[in-house]
């Protein structure tokens, strides 16, 4: 079963004026995307250039699809689409492009992806672990 472990940090919440512990993800080594494909074709009965070759194509035709406004659904990862933040308006005539003030893709996930991250185990790490981590 999947594991994600967890760590809190006393915080400076400036938004309270107050300290916290705050709970977050420890994170590990970011996968690159060269890794990510050499771990496909390890993992398929595909050569290496053909996974190569199918990933640049699929993410040109992702990028154009998703800049030019179409919600792009990956099978079993889930959909993106554009969206922004727009300042509100008394006006019509006050309203448009012009007040659009930050960009993003939105991401929602499959279903299935979902549920599977609901069942993935949350542990704790205590300062006894971080000191067994650190250890050479």
């Amino acid at each position: 079963m999947a594991k994600i472990y967890l760590r809190s940090k006393l915080q400076n919440l400036a938004m309270k004026k107050k300290e916290a512990y705050v709970t977050r993800p420890v994170y590990y080594a970011r996968i690159t995307g060269d890794e990510l494909l050499e771990r496909a074709a390890d993992n398929s009965k595909l050569r290496k250039s053909e996974i190569y070759l199918a990933a640049e194509a699929i993410t040109r035709e992702f990028r154009n699809f998703l800049q030019n406004g179409h919600a792009v659904t990956i099978p079993e990862i889930g959909t993106f689409r554009f969206g922004f933040r727009a300042h509100a308006t008394d006006t019509l005539e006050e309203a448009g492009a012009g007040q659009v003030y930050r960009r993003r893709i939105i991401y929602l996930p499959c279903m299935d992806l979902r549920r599977q991250i609901n069942t993935v185990t949350l542990e704790d790490v205590t300062p006894k672990d971080e000191e067994e981590d650190e250890e050479p």
